[in-house]
């Protein structure tokens, strides 16, 4: 059975790549070829990369939890955005240090343009049903690989990338050599 056009929460569960690794390549291809398609590319990218976050915080806090995946879903754009609002104000309240540097991901919130907010219960659509919310509740996946750097990577043209010499590295290089070392 599904609601508003997705499996609940386990059956999400069961259907996610077994590798947290590719489930977080499948969410960022996800949410990219949504962008690409329907934003124009690798403009707004703050937006794309803060709603991915925004909804992020709204994962439940383990596997087994709540599927807030149905509360999100019938969201017009309007609503999403108060969604979003709250989530970033719980986590401000919870952790203002990292919220403070996470200040980029959420600052386009205070003020949306209708640009800003044209199609974004659409994309949260798109991320829901990509396994979002069952990878951020499950801590070892979130732990395999950084999402939002996927994301960020993807949306960043060759060039933008080649001028500053900043590349994506996942975490499995990071975590090959301090195996060898054995640290």
């Amino acid at each position: 059975m599904t609601l508003y056009g997705i499996p609940p929460a386990g059956m999400r569960r069961a259907m996610a790549p077994e590798s947290g690794r590719d489930h977080a390549h499948a969410i960022a291809d996800a949410a990219h070829a949504w962008w690409t398609s329907n934003r124009g590319g690798s403009s707004d990218r703050a937006i794309a990369v803060g709603t991915l976050a925004g909804l992020a915080l709204s994962a439940p806090s383990r596997p087994d939890g709540p599927d807030y995946g149905p509360l999100l879903l019938p969201l017009n754009d309007e609503q999403l955005i108060d969604a979003l609002r709250a989530g970033w104000n719980s986590f401000w309240t919870y952790d203002p240090d990292l919220t403070e540097a996470a200040r980029p991901l959420h600052d386009w919130l205070s003020h949306p343009t209708e640009t800003d907010i044209r199609g974004l219960s659409d994309y949260a659509r798109v991320l829901v049903r990509a396994g979002l919310l069952e990878y951020c509740s499950d801590t070892a996946r979130a732990e395999s690989d950084d999402i939002l750097g996927l994301l960020i990577t993807r949306m960043r043209s060759y060039s933008e990338r080649q001028s500053t010499g900043e590349f994506f590295t996942p975490a499995v290089v990071i975590s090959s050599p301090l195996q060898i070392s054995g640290t």
